[in-house]
């Protein structure tokens, strides 16, 4: 079974992720009663606060909790290409940072603009950003690179596992 050691770079990657999710909820909870925004907008920031929540509790296990789904690709991929194929954990681990950055990062970078820049009533090229609104962006954009670094390593490591499994 291939596992997460707990080394500096893995608990950099958490904790990235979790105050990623603590400033989208704080990012709602400052506008959730603003007069500027329309309602749609902060109605679309907590659809997403919600959605990366549970993005962020998939990719927290490891994509445990969306296994289920993905068990019958993976079973028919063990059948064809053997029982030692670590590749569906590869194919889960992408499926869960791409899930992380649709569902949550992104969106979140563009709400955050177009919240902010509502507030302000006008976009400049400098930007409207409020501290929660850039912390917002700027933790987000973290998520992202943490995420990709992390899944890249982990390929690096699947790769070399597999590689040690043949030979």
């Amino acid at each position: 079974m291939l596992t997460t050691p707990i080394t500096a770079q893995f608990l950099f990657i958490s904790f990235i992720a979790d105050v990623n999710i603590v400033f989208d909820w704080l990012f709602y909870m400052d506008n959730k009663d603003s007069n500027l925004v329309k309602p749609e907008v902060i109605g679309a920031v907590l659809c997403f606060a919600i959605l990366g929540s549970l993005t962020w509790m998939a990719y927290a296990t490891h994509g445990i909790s969306t296994v289920a789904a993905c068990w019958p690709c993976i079973y028919c991929y063990r059948q064809l290409f053997g029982e030692s194929s670590l590749m569906p954990i590869f194919i889960q681990l992408w499926f869960t940072v791409v899930m992380e950055i649709v569902f949550n990062d992104v969106p979140m970078m563009i709400l955050s603009t177009i919240v902010d820049t509502a507030k302000a009533r006008k976009f400049t090229a400098a930007g409207e950003m409020s501290a929660l609104g850039a912390l917002n962006v700027a933790t987000s954009a973290f998520d992202i690179l943490a995420k990709l670094a992390e899944a890249i390593d982990n390929y690096l490591s699947i790769k070399k596992e597999s590689a040690k499994a043949q030979g």
